[in-house]
C-alpha cells in the first residue's frame, strides 16, 4: 500500500514497492565490471543472516583394488570437510526529502537517469506530484548508489584480502573472514622501483606459490597503473610481455572502456597466458580518499567464480525475504520531511579460500 501524504496542501500518493520495482526492472542498470567478473554467480538465502562457508579438502584420489565378486569400497574417506557460518552484512542507508529539497531540478536529474518510463508512470500526475515523486526516486537511486558502493568494496575486501570487517557506530565489529592462507602473501625481495628487480621471476615465484598452496593457476593480475609502469619499464617483463592491441583485445567480463582511466579495469596485456589489467577507481572511507585496489601490490587471482549471497531482510513487513533492496517511505511531521530508506544484507563470497596471492611489490 502507497503511502499519502500531505504537499501544499494537496494529497499526494507516492509510488509504492510495486511501482519502484516496475520501474527499476524495466530501466537498462548499468553492470558492474568488477562484480560480475569476480562475482558472477547469486544465490539467496531467505530466512537466515549468515551462509555456510567451506571447502573440501583432501589429496587426489585413487580408484582401490578388489576383485570382481568384492564389494565397492568408500573412497575420499581420506578428506575432511571444513564448513563455518560468515554473517552477511547489513545496511540500512536513508536519504530525507525536506520542503527545501523539492526542486525542479530533482526532475531533469532523475528523468535522465530513469528514462520515459518516469513519464509513464508520472503521467496525469499535478506538477507538486511529479516534483514529490521524482525527489522519492532520486533518494532511491543514491540510495541504491550507496548499496552498491558498499558491495564492491566488500567484493574487493575478499578478494584481494580473503575477508572483509564490517564496524560502524550502529553495528559492533564482525570480521567475515574466508580464512585465506598467511601464505598467499609474498613481499618481493627487491622492489619494483629498483632497477636490479627481475618482475618475471617474481611472477613464477607467485605461480609457484599458488599451485604449491592450492593447486591453481591465475588467470587475471591486477594492480593500479603505478604498479603496471615499474613492471613495463623491466627488461625482463619487456621480453615476456604482449601488449595489448586490437588483434589480442581479449573478449570476456572486464567490461574495457575506450579510455586509460576510468572506473572500470583496463586491459594491458598478457603476460605467461595471464591477463594484466589495471584498476584506478577510488573511494571515501572515514574522510580518507584510497585506491580500491592497494597501489603497492599486485593481485595475481585464480578465482573468478565468487558468488554475491543475498540474506534476509529484517523488517517485519518482508522479514525472511532475501531482497536485493527494500524500499520504504517513513513520513516525519515534526521536522516535516520523509525518510527514503532501503535495507539490504549483501554477503561477497569467494569459490575458494586460496584463490588470489598477493606479491607486495613497493614498500
Amino acid at each position: 500500500m502507497s503511502l499519502k501524504v500531505l504537499f501544499k496542501g494537496e494529497e499526494v500518493e507516492l509510488l509504492d514497492r510495486e511501482m519502484i520495482l516496475f520501474m527499476k526492472d524495466n530501466t537498462e542498470q548499468e553492470e558492474d565490471g568488477v562484480l560480475k567478473t569476480f562475482y558472477p554467480n547469486s544465490k539467496r538465502f531467505a530466512d537466515t543472516n549468515k551462509v555456510a562457508f567451506g571447502e573440501l579438502e583432501t589429496t587426489d584420489l585413487l580408484a582401490p583394488f578388489v576383485t570382481a565378486q568384492s564389494k565397492a569400497r568408500q573412497i575420499g574417506t581420506g578428506g575432511s570437510f571444513e564448513s563455518w557460518d560468515v554473517h552477511a552484512a547489513y545496511v540500512k542507508p536513508s536519504r530525507a526529502i525536506t520542503p527545501t529539497t523539492v526542486q525542479d531540478e530533482y526532475i531533469v536529474a532523475t528523468l535522465r537517469r530513469w528514462g520515459l518510463l518516469s513519464e509513464n508512470v508520472l503521467n496525469g500526475s499535478t506538477t507538486n506530484a511529479k516534483k514529490l515523486r521524482i525527489s522519492q526516486l532520486t533518494a532511491i537511486e543514491m540510495n541504491h548508489n550507496a548499496i552498491n558502493n558498499r558491495k564492491r568494496l566488500m567484493a574487493l575486501d575478499v578478494l584481494f584480502k580473503g575477508y572483509t570487517e564490517y564496524q560502524s557506530e550502529d553495528y559492533a565489529y564482525y570480521k567475515a573472514d574466508f580464512r585465506r592462507s598467511v601464505n598467499m602473501t609474498i613481499a618481493v625481495t627487491t622492489k619494483w622501483d629498483n632497477e636490479a628487480a627481475d618482475v618475471v621471476a617474481d611472477i613464477d615465484g607467485g605461480l609457484k606459490r599458488m599451485f604449491d598452496e592450492a593447486g591453481v593457476q591465475p588467470t587475471i593480475l591486477l594492480s593500479t597503473s603505478a604498479v603496471f609502469n615499474l613492471a613495463k619499464k623491466n627488461k625482463s617483463f619487456k621480453e615476456t610481455f604482449t601488449k595489448a592491441d586490437g588483434s589480442n583485445q581479449p573478449n570476456n567480463t572486464l567490461n574495457m572502456p575506450s579510455f586509460v582511466r576510468s572506473k572500470k579495469p583496463v586491459y594491458k596485456g598478457d603476460i605467461d597466458g595471464m591477463q594484466w589489467w589495471v584498476y584506478d577507481d577510488m573511494h571515501t572511507l572515514n574522510g580518507v580518499k584510497e585506491h580500491y585496489v592497494n597501489p603497492k601490490n599486485l593481485y595475481m587471482i585464480a578465482d573468478t567464480s565468487g558468488t554475491q549471497c543475498q540474506c534476509q531482510i529484517e523488517h517485519l513487513e518482508v522479514l525472511g525475504a532475501p531482497l536485493d533492496y527494500f524500499d520504504y517511505t517513513d513520513e516525519s511531521r515534526n521536522p516535516s520531511a520523509l525518510q527514503q530508506i532501503s535495507e539490504s544484507a549483501p554477503l561477497m563470497a569467494p569459490s575458494m579460500s586460496n584463490g588470489v596471492l598477493t606479491l607486495q611489490v613497493l614498500a
